[in-house]
């Protein structure tokens, strides 16, 4: 994807900064419905929500990371480059007003709401994995076979049960 220059002439600073950062607000309000609606396909153990929910996640934080990367090119651009960027002083010496900075501190509460919602979610399919995973184990009765998660093959982690003898 082609992405336009955000190298902005000097007197632009100031509306292609409060545009980047309400792109930001609206991107991670999007990621945090698309938890939520993640969360509730988790629950209710439906496939299809989830896969969608999965989908516009994985959307949403492309795309905040390419805003993230838009902002960092403004920052540089004003000659404010350190290691740890203070978004705040770029927006006092900018000059961009009071409601961006309200705008980028509702973006940082939905983020740090967002990796709550992950984690949680994390946690989820963590605990749906193990089941299918001693389901796994019950079924194939000491088979060596390995499930795919989050963090790629791995083992049942659980001894094979004898069903019963004949």
């Amino acid at each position: 994807m082609n992405q336009p220059s955000l190298r902005p002439a000097p007197t632009d600073l100031t509306a292609v900064l409060a545009d980047n950062v309400n792109q930001h607000l609206s991107c991670a309000q999007r990621l945090h419905g698309a938890l939520a609606e993640e969360h509730q396909a988790l629950l209710s153990k439906n496939v299809d929500a989830l896969v969608r929910a999965t989908a516009t996640k994985a959307a949403a934080a492309e795309r905040l990371q390419e805003l993230g990367h838009g902002l960092e090119q403004i920052r540089r651009g004003t000659g404010q480059v350190q290691a740890a960027p203070d978004v705040e002083s770029l927006f006092e010496r900018i000059g961009t007003g009071p409601e961006v900075s309200r705008a980028w501190q509702t973006v940082l509460e939905l983020a740090a709401e967002c990796a709550e919602a992950n984690d949680a979610n994390a946690a989820l399919l963590d605990a749906r994995q193990t089941e299918v995973r001693a389901a796994l184990n019950v079924v194939g009765a000491g088979s060596d076979r390995q499930t795919y998660g989050r963090s790629g093959y791995s083992g049942h982690g659980f001894s094979p049960r004898s069903l019963g003898l004949a």
